[in-house]
């Protein structure tokens, strides 16, 4: 179908993305929600606010930085109407995603906040025990804001894709 962490449905395509990109949080062998482009996250008292702390080694495949605008960028796109994500309800916890979701409000008014290049805030509409298995979900993943402008649909294409996984796409066969 595509390669496009943010419009992508299908299990197949799901397994590759994997391989190619790396979210905040990603599953364990056994299950478990583990850091992946984060080093770890805290939680305020009132389970509101979620702060994570990118690790300082995460790099795009181009060499550029994986930064917290990376995130907010793509947690933007992903709830953004234009993109027709049909994954973007799983981020409904997301202040305000519900609202962008729907068309009612711009996707700059989402709950995501870049506090600096390594810290990355994002503010719920209500406390969601179960939001950091949410965030290893690859509509919360993200991508490269360059990329993607420069070449439009095409930027998943080899030649085209930046990438902050494990591995680089060489060809589509």
């Amino acid at each position: 179908e595509t390669l496009d962490l943010h419009k992508s449905t299908g299990v197949t395509e799901a397994n590759i993305i994997y391989d190619l990109f790396e979210g905040l949080v990603v599953f364990s062998a056994d299950g478990l929600a583990v850091p992946g482009a984060a080093e770890s996250w805290d939680v305020s008292d009132d389970g509101l606010t979620y702060t994570f702390r990118l690790r300082a080694d995460g790099k795009w495949s181009n060499g550029d930085a994986v930064t917290a605008e990376d995130f907010v960028y793509s947690l933007r796109r992903a709830v953004d109407p234009a993109t027709a994500a049909d994954y973007a309800p799983v981020l409904a916890p997301i202040k305000n995603a519900e609202d962008i979701i729907a068309g009612k409000t711009p996707p700059d008014q989402l709950g995501a906040e870049a506090v600096d290049a390594k810290t990355l805030k994002i503010s719920l509409k209500a406390p969601t025990p179960y939001f950091i298995g949410l965030m290893a979900h690859h509509i919360s993943w993200p991508v490269h804001k360059a990329t993607v402008e420069k070449f439009g649909d095409e930027w998943t294409r080899p030649g085209n894709s930046v990438t902050n996984g494990a591995y680089a796409i060489a060809e589509w066969v």
